[in-house]
């Protein structure tokens, strides 16, 4: 019985590894779209599995009607477009935010069992690396 259990925990950490890692790989062109670049990442394999990625940037990839855009176009991925509303919310304040002096912002994303988007202003914007760098 316990082998039964263990296996069948085995099996659903399995699953939801690669859930997040679907997850993860769905989200990043999406950000890096937007002129974002990753920083680090970092992934635990075990229960429950989690991905954790730093993206930073410029205010500049606040583009309201883009993001926009992208939401409608990523409607059937739900971690995608919570991250994107972030944005978007953040979007509305950004002559504000530019006015109190940020330039740049870095976007904290972790995908498991209970995902978090945490966004933070930075004094100094971050210029986009090209891809393939």
């Amino acid at each position: 019985m316990l082998q039964l259990l263990k296996a069948q925990a085995a099996k659903i950490a399995v699953e939801k590894g690669q859930r997040v890692l679907t997850e993860f790989n769905d989200l990043v062109p999406t950000l890096r779209g937007l002129g974002l670049n990753i920083s680090d990442v970092s992934l635990k394999l075990g229960m429950p599995p989690e991905i954790s990625a730093s993206l930073i940037g410029s205010v500049d990839a606040l583009d309201h009607d883009v993001i926009e855009q992208l939401i409608a176009r990523n409607s059937g991925n739900q971690t995608v477009t919570i991250v994107l509303e972030g944005l978007l919310t953040a979007s509305n304040f950004r002559e504000q935010l530019e006015g109190l002096g940020f330039r740049g912002l870095r976007l904290d994303v972790r995908l498991g069992m209970f995902p978090s988007v945490k966004l933070g202003l930075l004094p100094a914007p971050i210029p986009a690396i090209p891809a393939g760098v």
